[in-house]
């Protein structure tokens, strides 16, 4: 039990310390990259949703700390985009692979994008009403956003590919359709 706590803590710190520290200390298109976010996807597909959840909470609640954004923020487009992940995993998705994990990596990467867009927008709107810095943010927004989405998934490749060699549970599994 301990082990097991002590583990996910140097998991949590490293990945804050990560994101807040050196991140944002690499070149400007490098800076896009969302390890948190990434993270979090990897956890709540691979292991198990709640532990996701939980990583995010502790997490998000760590980056609103050094946000600008209100407070509560950063945590809650982190729940919303789990929850897009376990919406997409219950609905449309069979399995766990490697496809279906760069998918929702994607797919996670343009809700945070766009969640955080909106509410940047609206605070900037709501405490500046400058709309020639809300036209700057949003046209550097919509450039760094497929940087973000390549650098995203280029994360989620090296991370399946780093726990496929060290685990099983990512195995070609192929239904038969020939049994009647």
């Amino acid at each position: 039990m301990i082990k097991s706590t002590l583990k996910h803590f140097f998991i949590i710190i490293i990945v804050a310390l990560l994101q807040v520290a050196i991140l944002p200390n690499l070149s400007s298109k490098m800076g896009n990259l969302d390890l948190v976010l990434v993270v979090l996807i990897f956890i709540a597909v691979v292991y198990k949703f709640y532990l996701g959840v939980i990583y995010g909470l502790i997490l998000g609640f760590f980056l609103d700390l050094y946000s600008a954004l209100p407070f509560g923020m950063i945590i809650l487009c982190y729940m919303l985009v789990l929850y897009f992940v376990y919406l997409i995993f219950q609905k449309l998705l069979t399995n766990k692979s490697f496809y279906s994990l760069l998918g929702v990596t994607f797919i996670g990467t343009i809700i945070y994008s766009i969640l955080i867009y909106i509410s940047k927008i609206s605070y900037y709107f709501i405490n500046t009403k400058d709309y020639l810095l809300i036209k700057n943010y949003s046209i550097i927004s919509f450039q760094n956003i497929g940087w973000q989405v390549s650098l995203n998934i280029s994360l989620a490749i090296i991370l399946f590919m780093c726990f496929h060699f060290g685990s099983r549970q990512f195995n070609a599994g192929f239904i038969d359709t020939t049994k009647k």
